[in-house]
């Protein structure tokens, strides 16, 4: 899982390490991080600590930088185990030939978005130290603009403002551009420089150094890792102006010997390093630890639950449904999985069509329970209670199932003993098209609004548990109730 927006919360918090495979969070930048250094942003608690409960919840964590994953601790307040494993570079970029290059351009290239975090207001601020003292230099910025707050919607204004105005004839700004045409700009560029207050593994450094430019990134970011400091680029302190002007000038006045060496060493530090053969290395023997070291699960072997092959009841209320009655029980004696028995419940129909289609599959084998009309809820529980079937699935008379949706959804069930329900994708059909693409699991967003239709094979011990529908609810929403009580009770 990813840790943006805390894409795996719902699955890690509902399961343990014992009930499935080995799960892991890879961490990019959480928004807590984000906005720790973009300040002029409106936080999102909520989405926030969604992204620090599935990291705290996975088995295993894996970071870019040892500078993200001082982050996360700082942000979490937990001492996590963090392994490290970098990003690769983009192959195109070690493959170019850069022996023809020029190292003594003009340019002072930035590639990445006008962003706070990102620091390019320190970059601006700088830039008025050092075009004064090199005059043949010129400024270079390339990147898409952000809001730095609600108050200023574009930060590029405000980084442009902050270039004196004698100077701004030296500066350009190119709006964001595909990553082919990078590599032109690059190899242009004299220097590269990265100004992050913060940065996890940034593509754009990996990229400058695999194309032999001599790079200045900065401390408190996975640059400071990548770069070997006066060696393969240089490391400056975030955050601070003057000592980012200082960098600059000092390198820009390197001998354009030394400045191809650094670049030669910035190539090879990435092809050595962080080559994606290097790296797709070293994930895989991480990972192949991981999978040795993790308990296996306890699953049922298919074997086992295809010799017990467990009865599942499909349970239809009707109330003057009689004209669509006989299209879902053919979806049911149409099942894959042959265990299967309909139960249909008279809910006191009164329609003398619905009565006859009733007594008509009464004769061609169907159970029917006749009962005074008491609503959908309550029909439905004594659908399942008329049966002692291991599971039920609740089928209004009006839909109709596909022929292997009891075995599709049966096996999850079997599968994992803290599944109380597993419910499918929705296609209507009829006078409607299209359909309703159910969203995954969530048992927080459940409590808000609900996930799936009424049709879904259940558990019976887990009905029995809560009671089954509540009878009184006569006015719809009866099975989000249902699925809320199995959820109170332990289920998923």
């Amino acid at each position: 899982f990813c840790d943006y927006r805390g894409e795996g919360v719902a699955y890690l918090t509902a399961t343990t390490r014992t009930e499935r495979p080995v799960s892991v969070v890879r961490l990019h930048t959480p928004l807590s991080v984000l906005f720790r250094y973009n300040t002029g942003h409106a936080r999102q608690r909520v989405l926030e600590e969604y992204e620090h409960e599935a990291i705290r919840a996975a088995d295993r964590i894996v970071s870019p930088s040892r500078a993200l994953a001082d982050e996360i601790r700082q942000a979490t307040g937990d001492d996590l185990s963090i392994d490290i494993s970098p990003h690769p570079v983009d192959p195109r970029f070690l493959e170019c030939d850069i022996s023809a290059d020029d190292y003594d351009g003009d340019e002072i290239l930035y590639v990445g978005r006008f962003e706070e975090r990102k620091g390019v207001e320190t970059l601006a601020r700088a830039a008025g130290a050092f075009l004064r003292e090199l005059s043949d230099a010129r400024l270079v910025m390339i990147g898409g603009d952000t809001n730095k707050s609600a108050a200023e919607p574009s930060m590029r204004k405000v980084v442009e403002a902050l270039i004196p105005r004698a100077l701004r004839g030296r500066v350009e700004f190119i709006d964001r551009l595909p990553r082919e045409e990078l590599f032109e700009h690059y190899r242009r560029a004299r220097i590269c420089v990265f100004p992050s207050h913060f940065e996890n593994f940034p593509n754009t450094c990996l990229e400058a150094m695999a194309l032999g430019r001599c790079t200045i990134g900065t401390t408190r970011s996975g640059m400071a890792e990548m770069i070997e400091d006066g060696v393969s680029g240089v490391v400056a302190p975030a955050q601070d102006a003057d000592a980012l002007s200082a960098a600059i000038v000092n390198v820009w006045r390197f001998p354009p010997e030394r400045r191809r060496a650094m670049g030669e060493a910035a190539r090879e530090r990435i092809r050595s390093r962080y080559h994606p053969d290097v790296v797709a290395g070293e994930l895989e023997r991480l990972y192949g630890g991981y999978l040795e070291s993790h308990p296996r699960r306890a699953s049922m072997p298919r074997a086992v639950w295809r010799e017990r092959r467990p009865r599942v009841a499909v349970v239809i209320p009707c109330y003057n449904h009689g004209a669509f009655l006989r299209e879902a029980i053919e979806s049911v004696r149409a099942q894959s999985y042959d265990r299967v028995e309909c139960v249909v419940v008279n809910d006191g129909s009164t329609d003398p069509a619905t009565l006859k289609a009733l007594a008509e599959a009464e004769r061609e084998g169907a159970r029917v329970i006749h009962q005074e009309n008491a609503g959908l809820a309550a029909a439905r529980n004594a659908g399942v209670r008329a049966t002692d079937a291991s599971f039920f699935a609740p089928l209004d008379a009006d839909d109709r199932i596909e022929p292997e949706f009891v075995e599709s959804l049966l096996q999850p069930l079997l599968d994992e003993p803290a599944l109380g329900y597993c419910y499918s994708h929705v296609r209507f059909f009829g006078d409607a098209s299209g359909g309703w693409e159910c969203p995954p699991y969530d048992p927080r967003k459940l409590l808000i609004e609900n996930v799936s239709t009424a049709t879904a094979v259940v558990r019976r011990r887990a009905f029995d548990e809560v009671g089954g529908y509540q009878p009184d609810m006569i006015y719809g929403f009866e099975d989000w109730d249902f699925w809320i009580a199995l959820l109170g009770a332990g289920y998923h």
